[in-house]
């Protein structure tokens, strides 16, 4: 039974739907996109050519990378996607890219969010940035963790 200070991230339950990944050395930020949209698992039907349109434009309007090395692509409106619910990966990049991150640090790792409820959105956006400001989480992050282990550093830390 969870206690009300024990909750369960819901980050960590999107995650398990929408998995880890590891990405090839590719050399263009939409070769990557593209990547994501071929790869991230969803429960159900998706348009992935337009996932990647979607996530191309998002790009093109401002970098995602948000520093520390790790950047979020999201589309900018996902109801367009026509789904219910919401899904996130993670996406280790085997050789880093340099996409304008504000402290210049190429990324290494990529967090994919599809969420169809703004609410749902700005939810998971709070819960991945709040562990995101914690160093030993970046540090435990660094490892590369399989999806066991990376949902249980969210819950972990989620809660801190």
């Amino acid at each position: 039974m969870q206690t009300r200070h024990e909750k369960k991230s819901c980050f960590a339950d999107a995650l398990a739907i929408g998995g880890v990944h590891r990405v090839p050395p590719l050399g263009h930020i939409n070769d990557v996109l593209k990547h994501i949209s071929e790869h991230i698992c969803w429960e159900g039907d998706l348009n992935r050519e337009f996932l990647f349109d979607l996530l191309k434009e998002r790009e093109k309007i401002l970098s995602t990378a948000i520093g520390k090395g790790v950047g979020i692509p999201h589309p900018r409106n996902a109801k367009l996607l026509g789904l219910d619910g919401v899904v996130a990966a993670c996406f280790y990049l085997e050789t880093p890219l340099g996409l304008r991150a504000r402290d210049g640090e190429d990324v290494w790792c990529l967090f994919a969010l599809i969420a169809s409820d703004m609410g749902m959105h700005l939810k998971m956006m709070r819960e991945l940035a709040h562990c995101l400001q914690i160093d030993t989480f970046l540090e435990e992050m660094k490892m590369k963790p399989e999806l066991p282990v990376l949902c249980q550093l969210f819950e972990k830390y989620e809660n801190l």
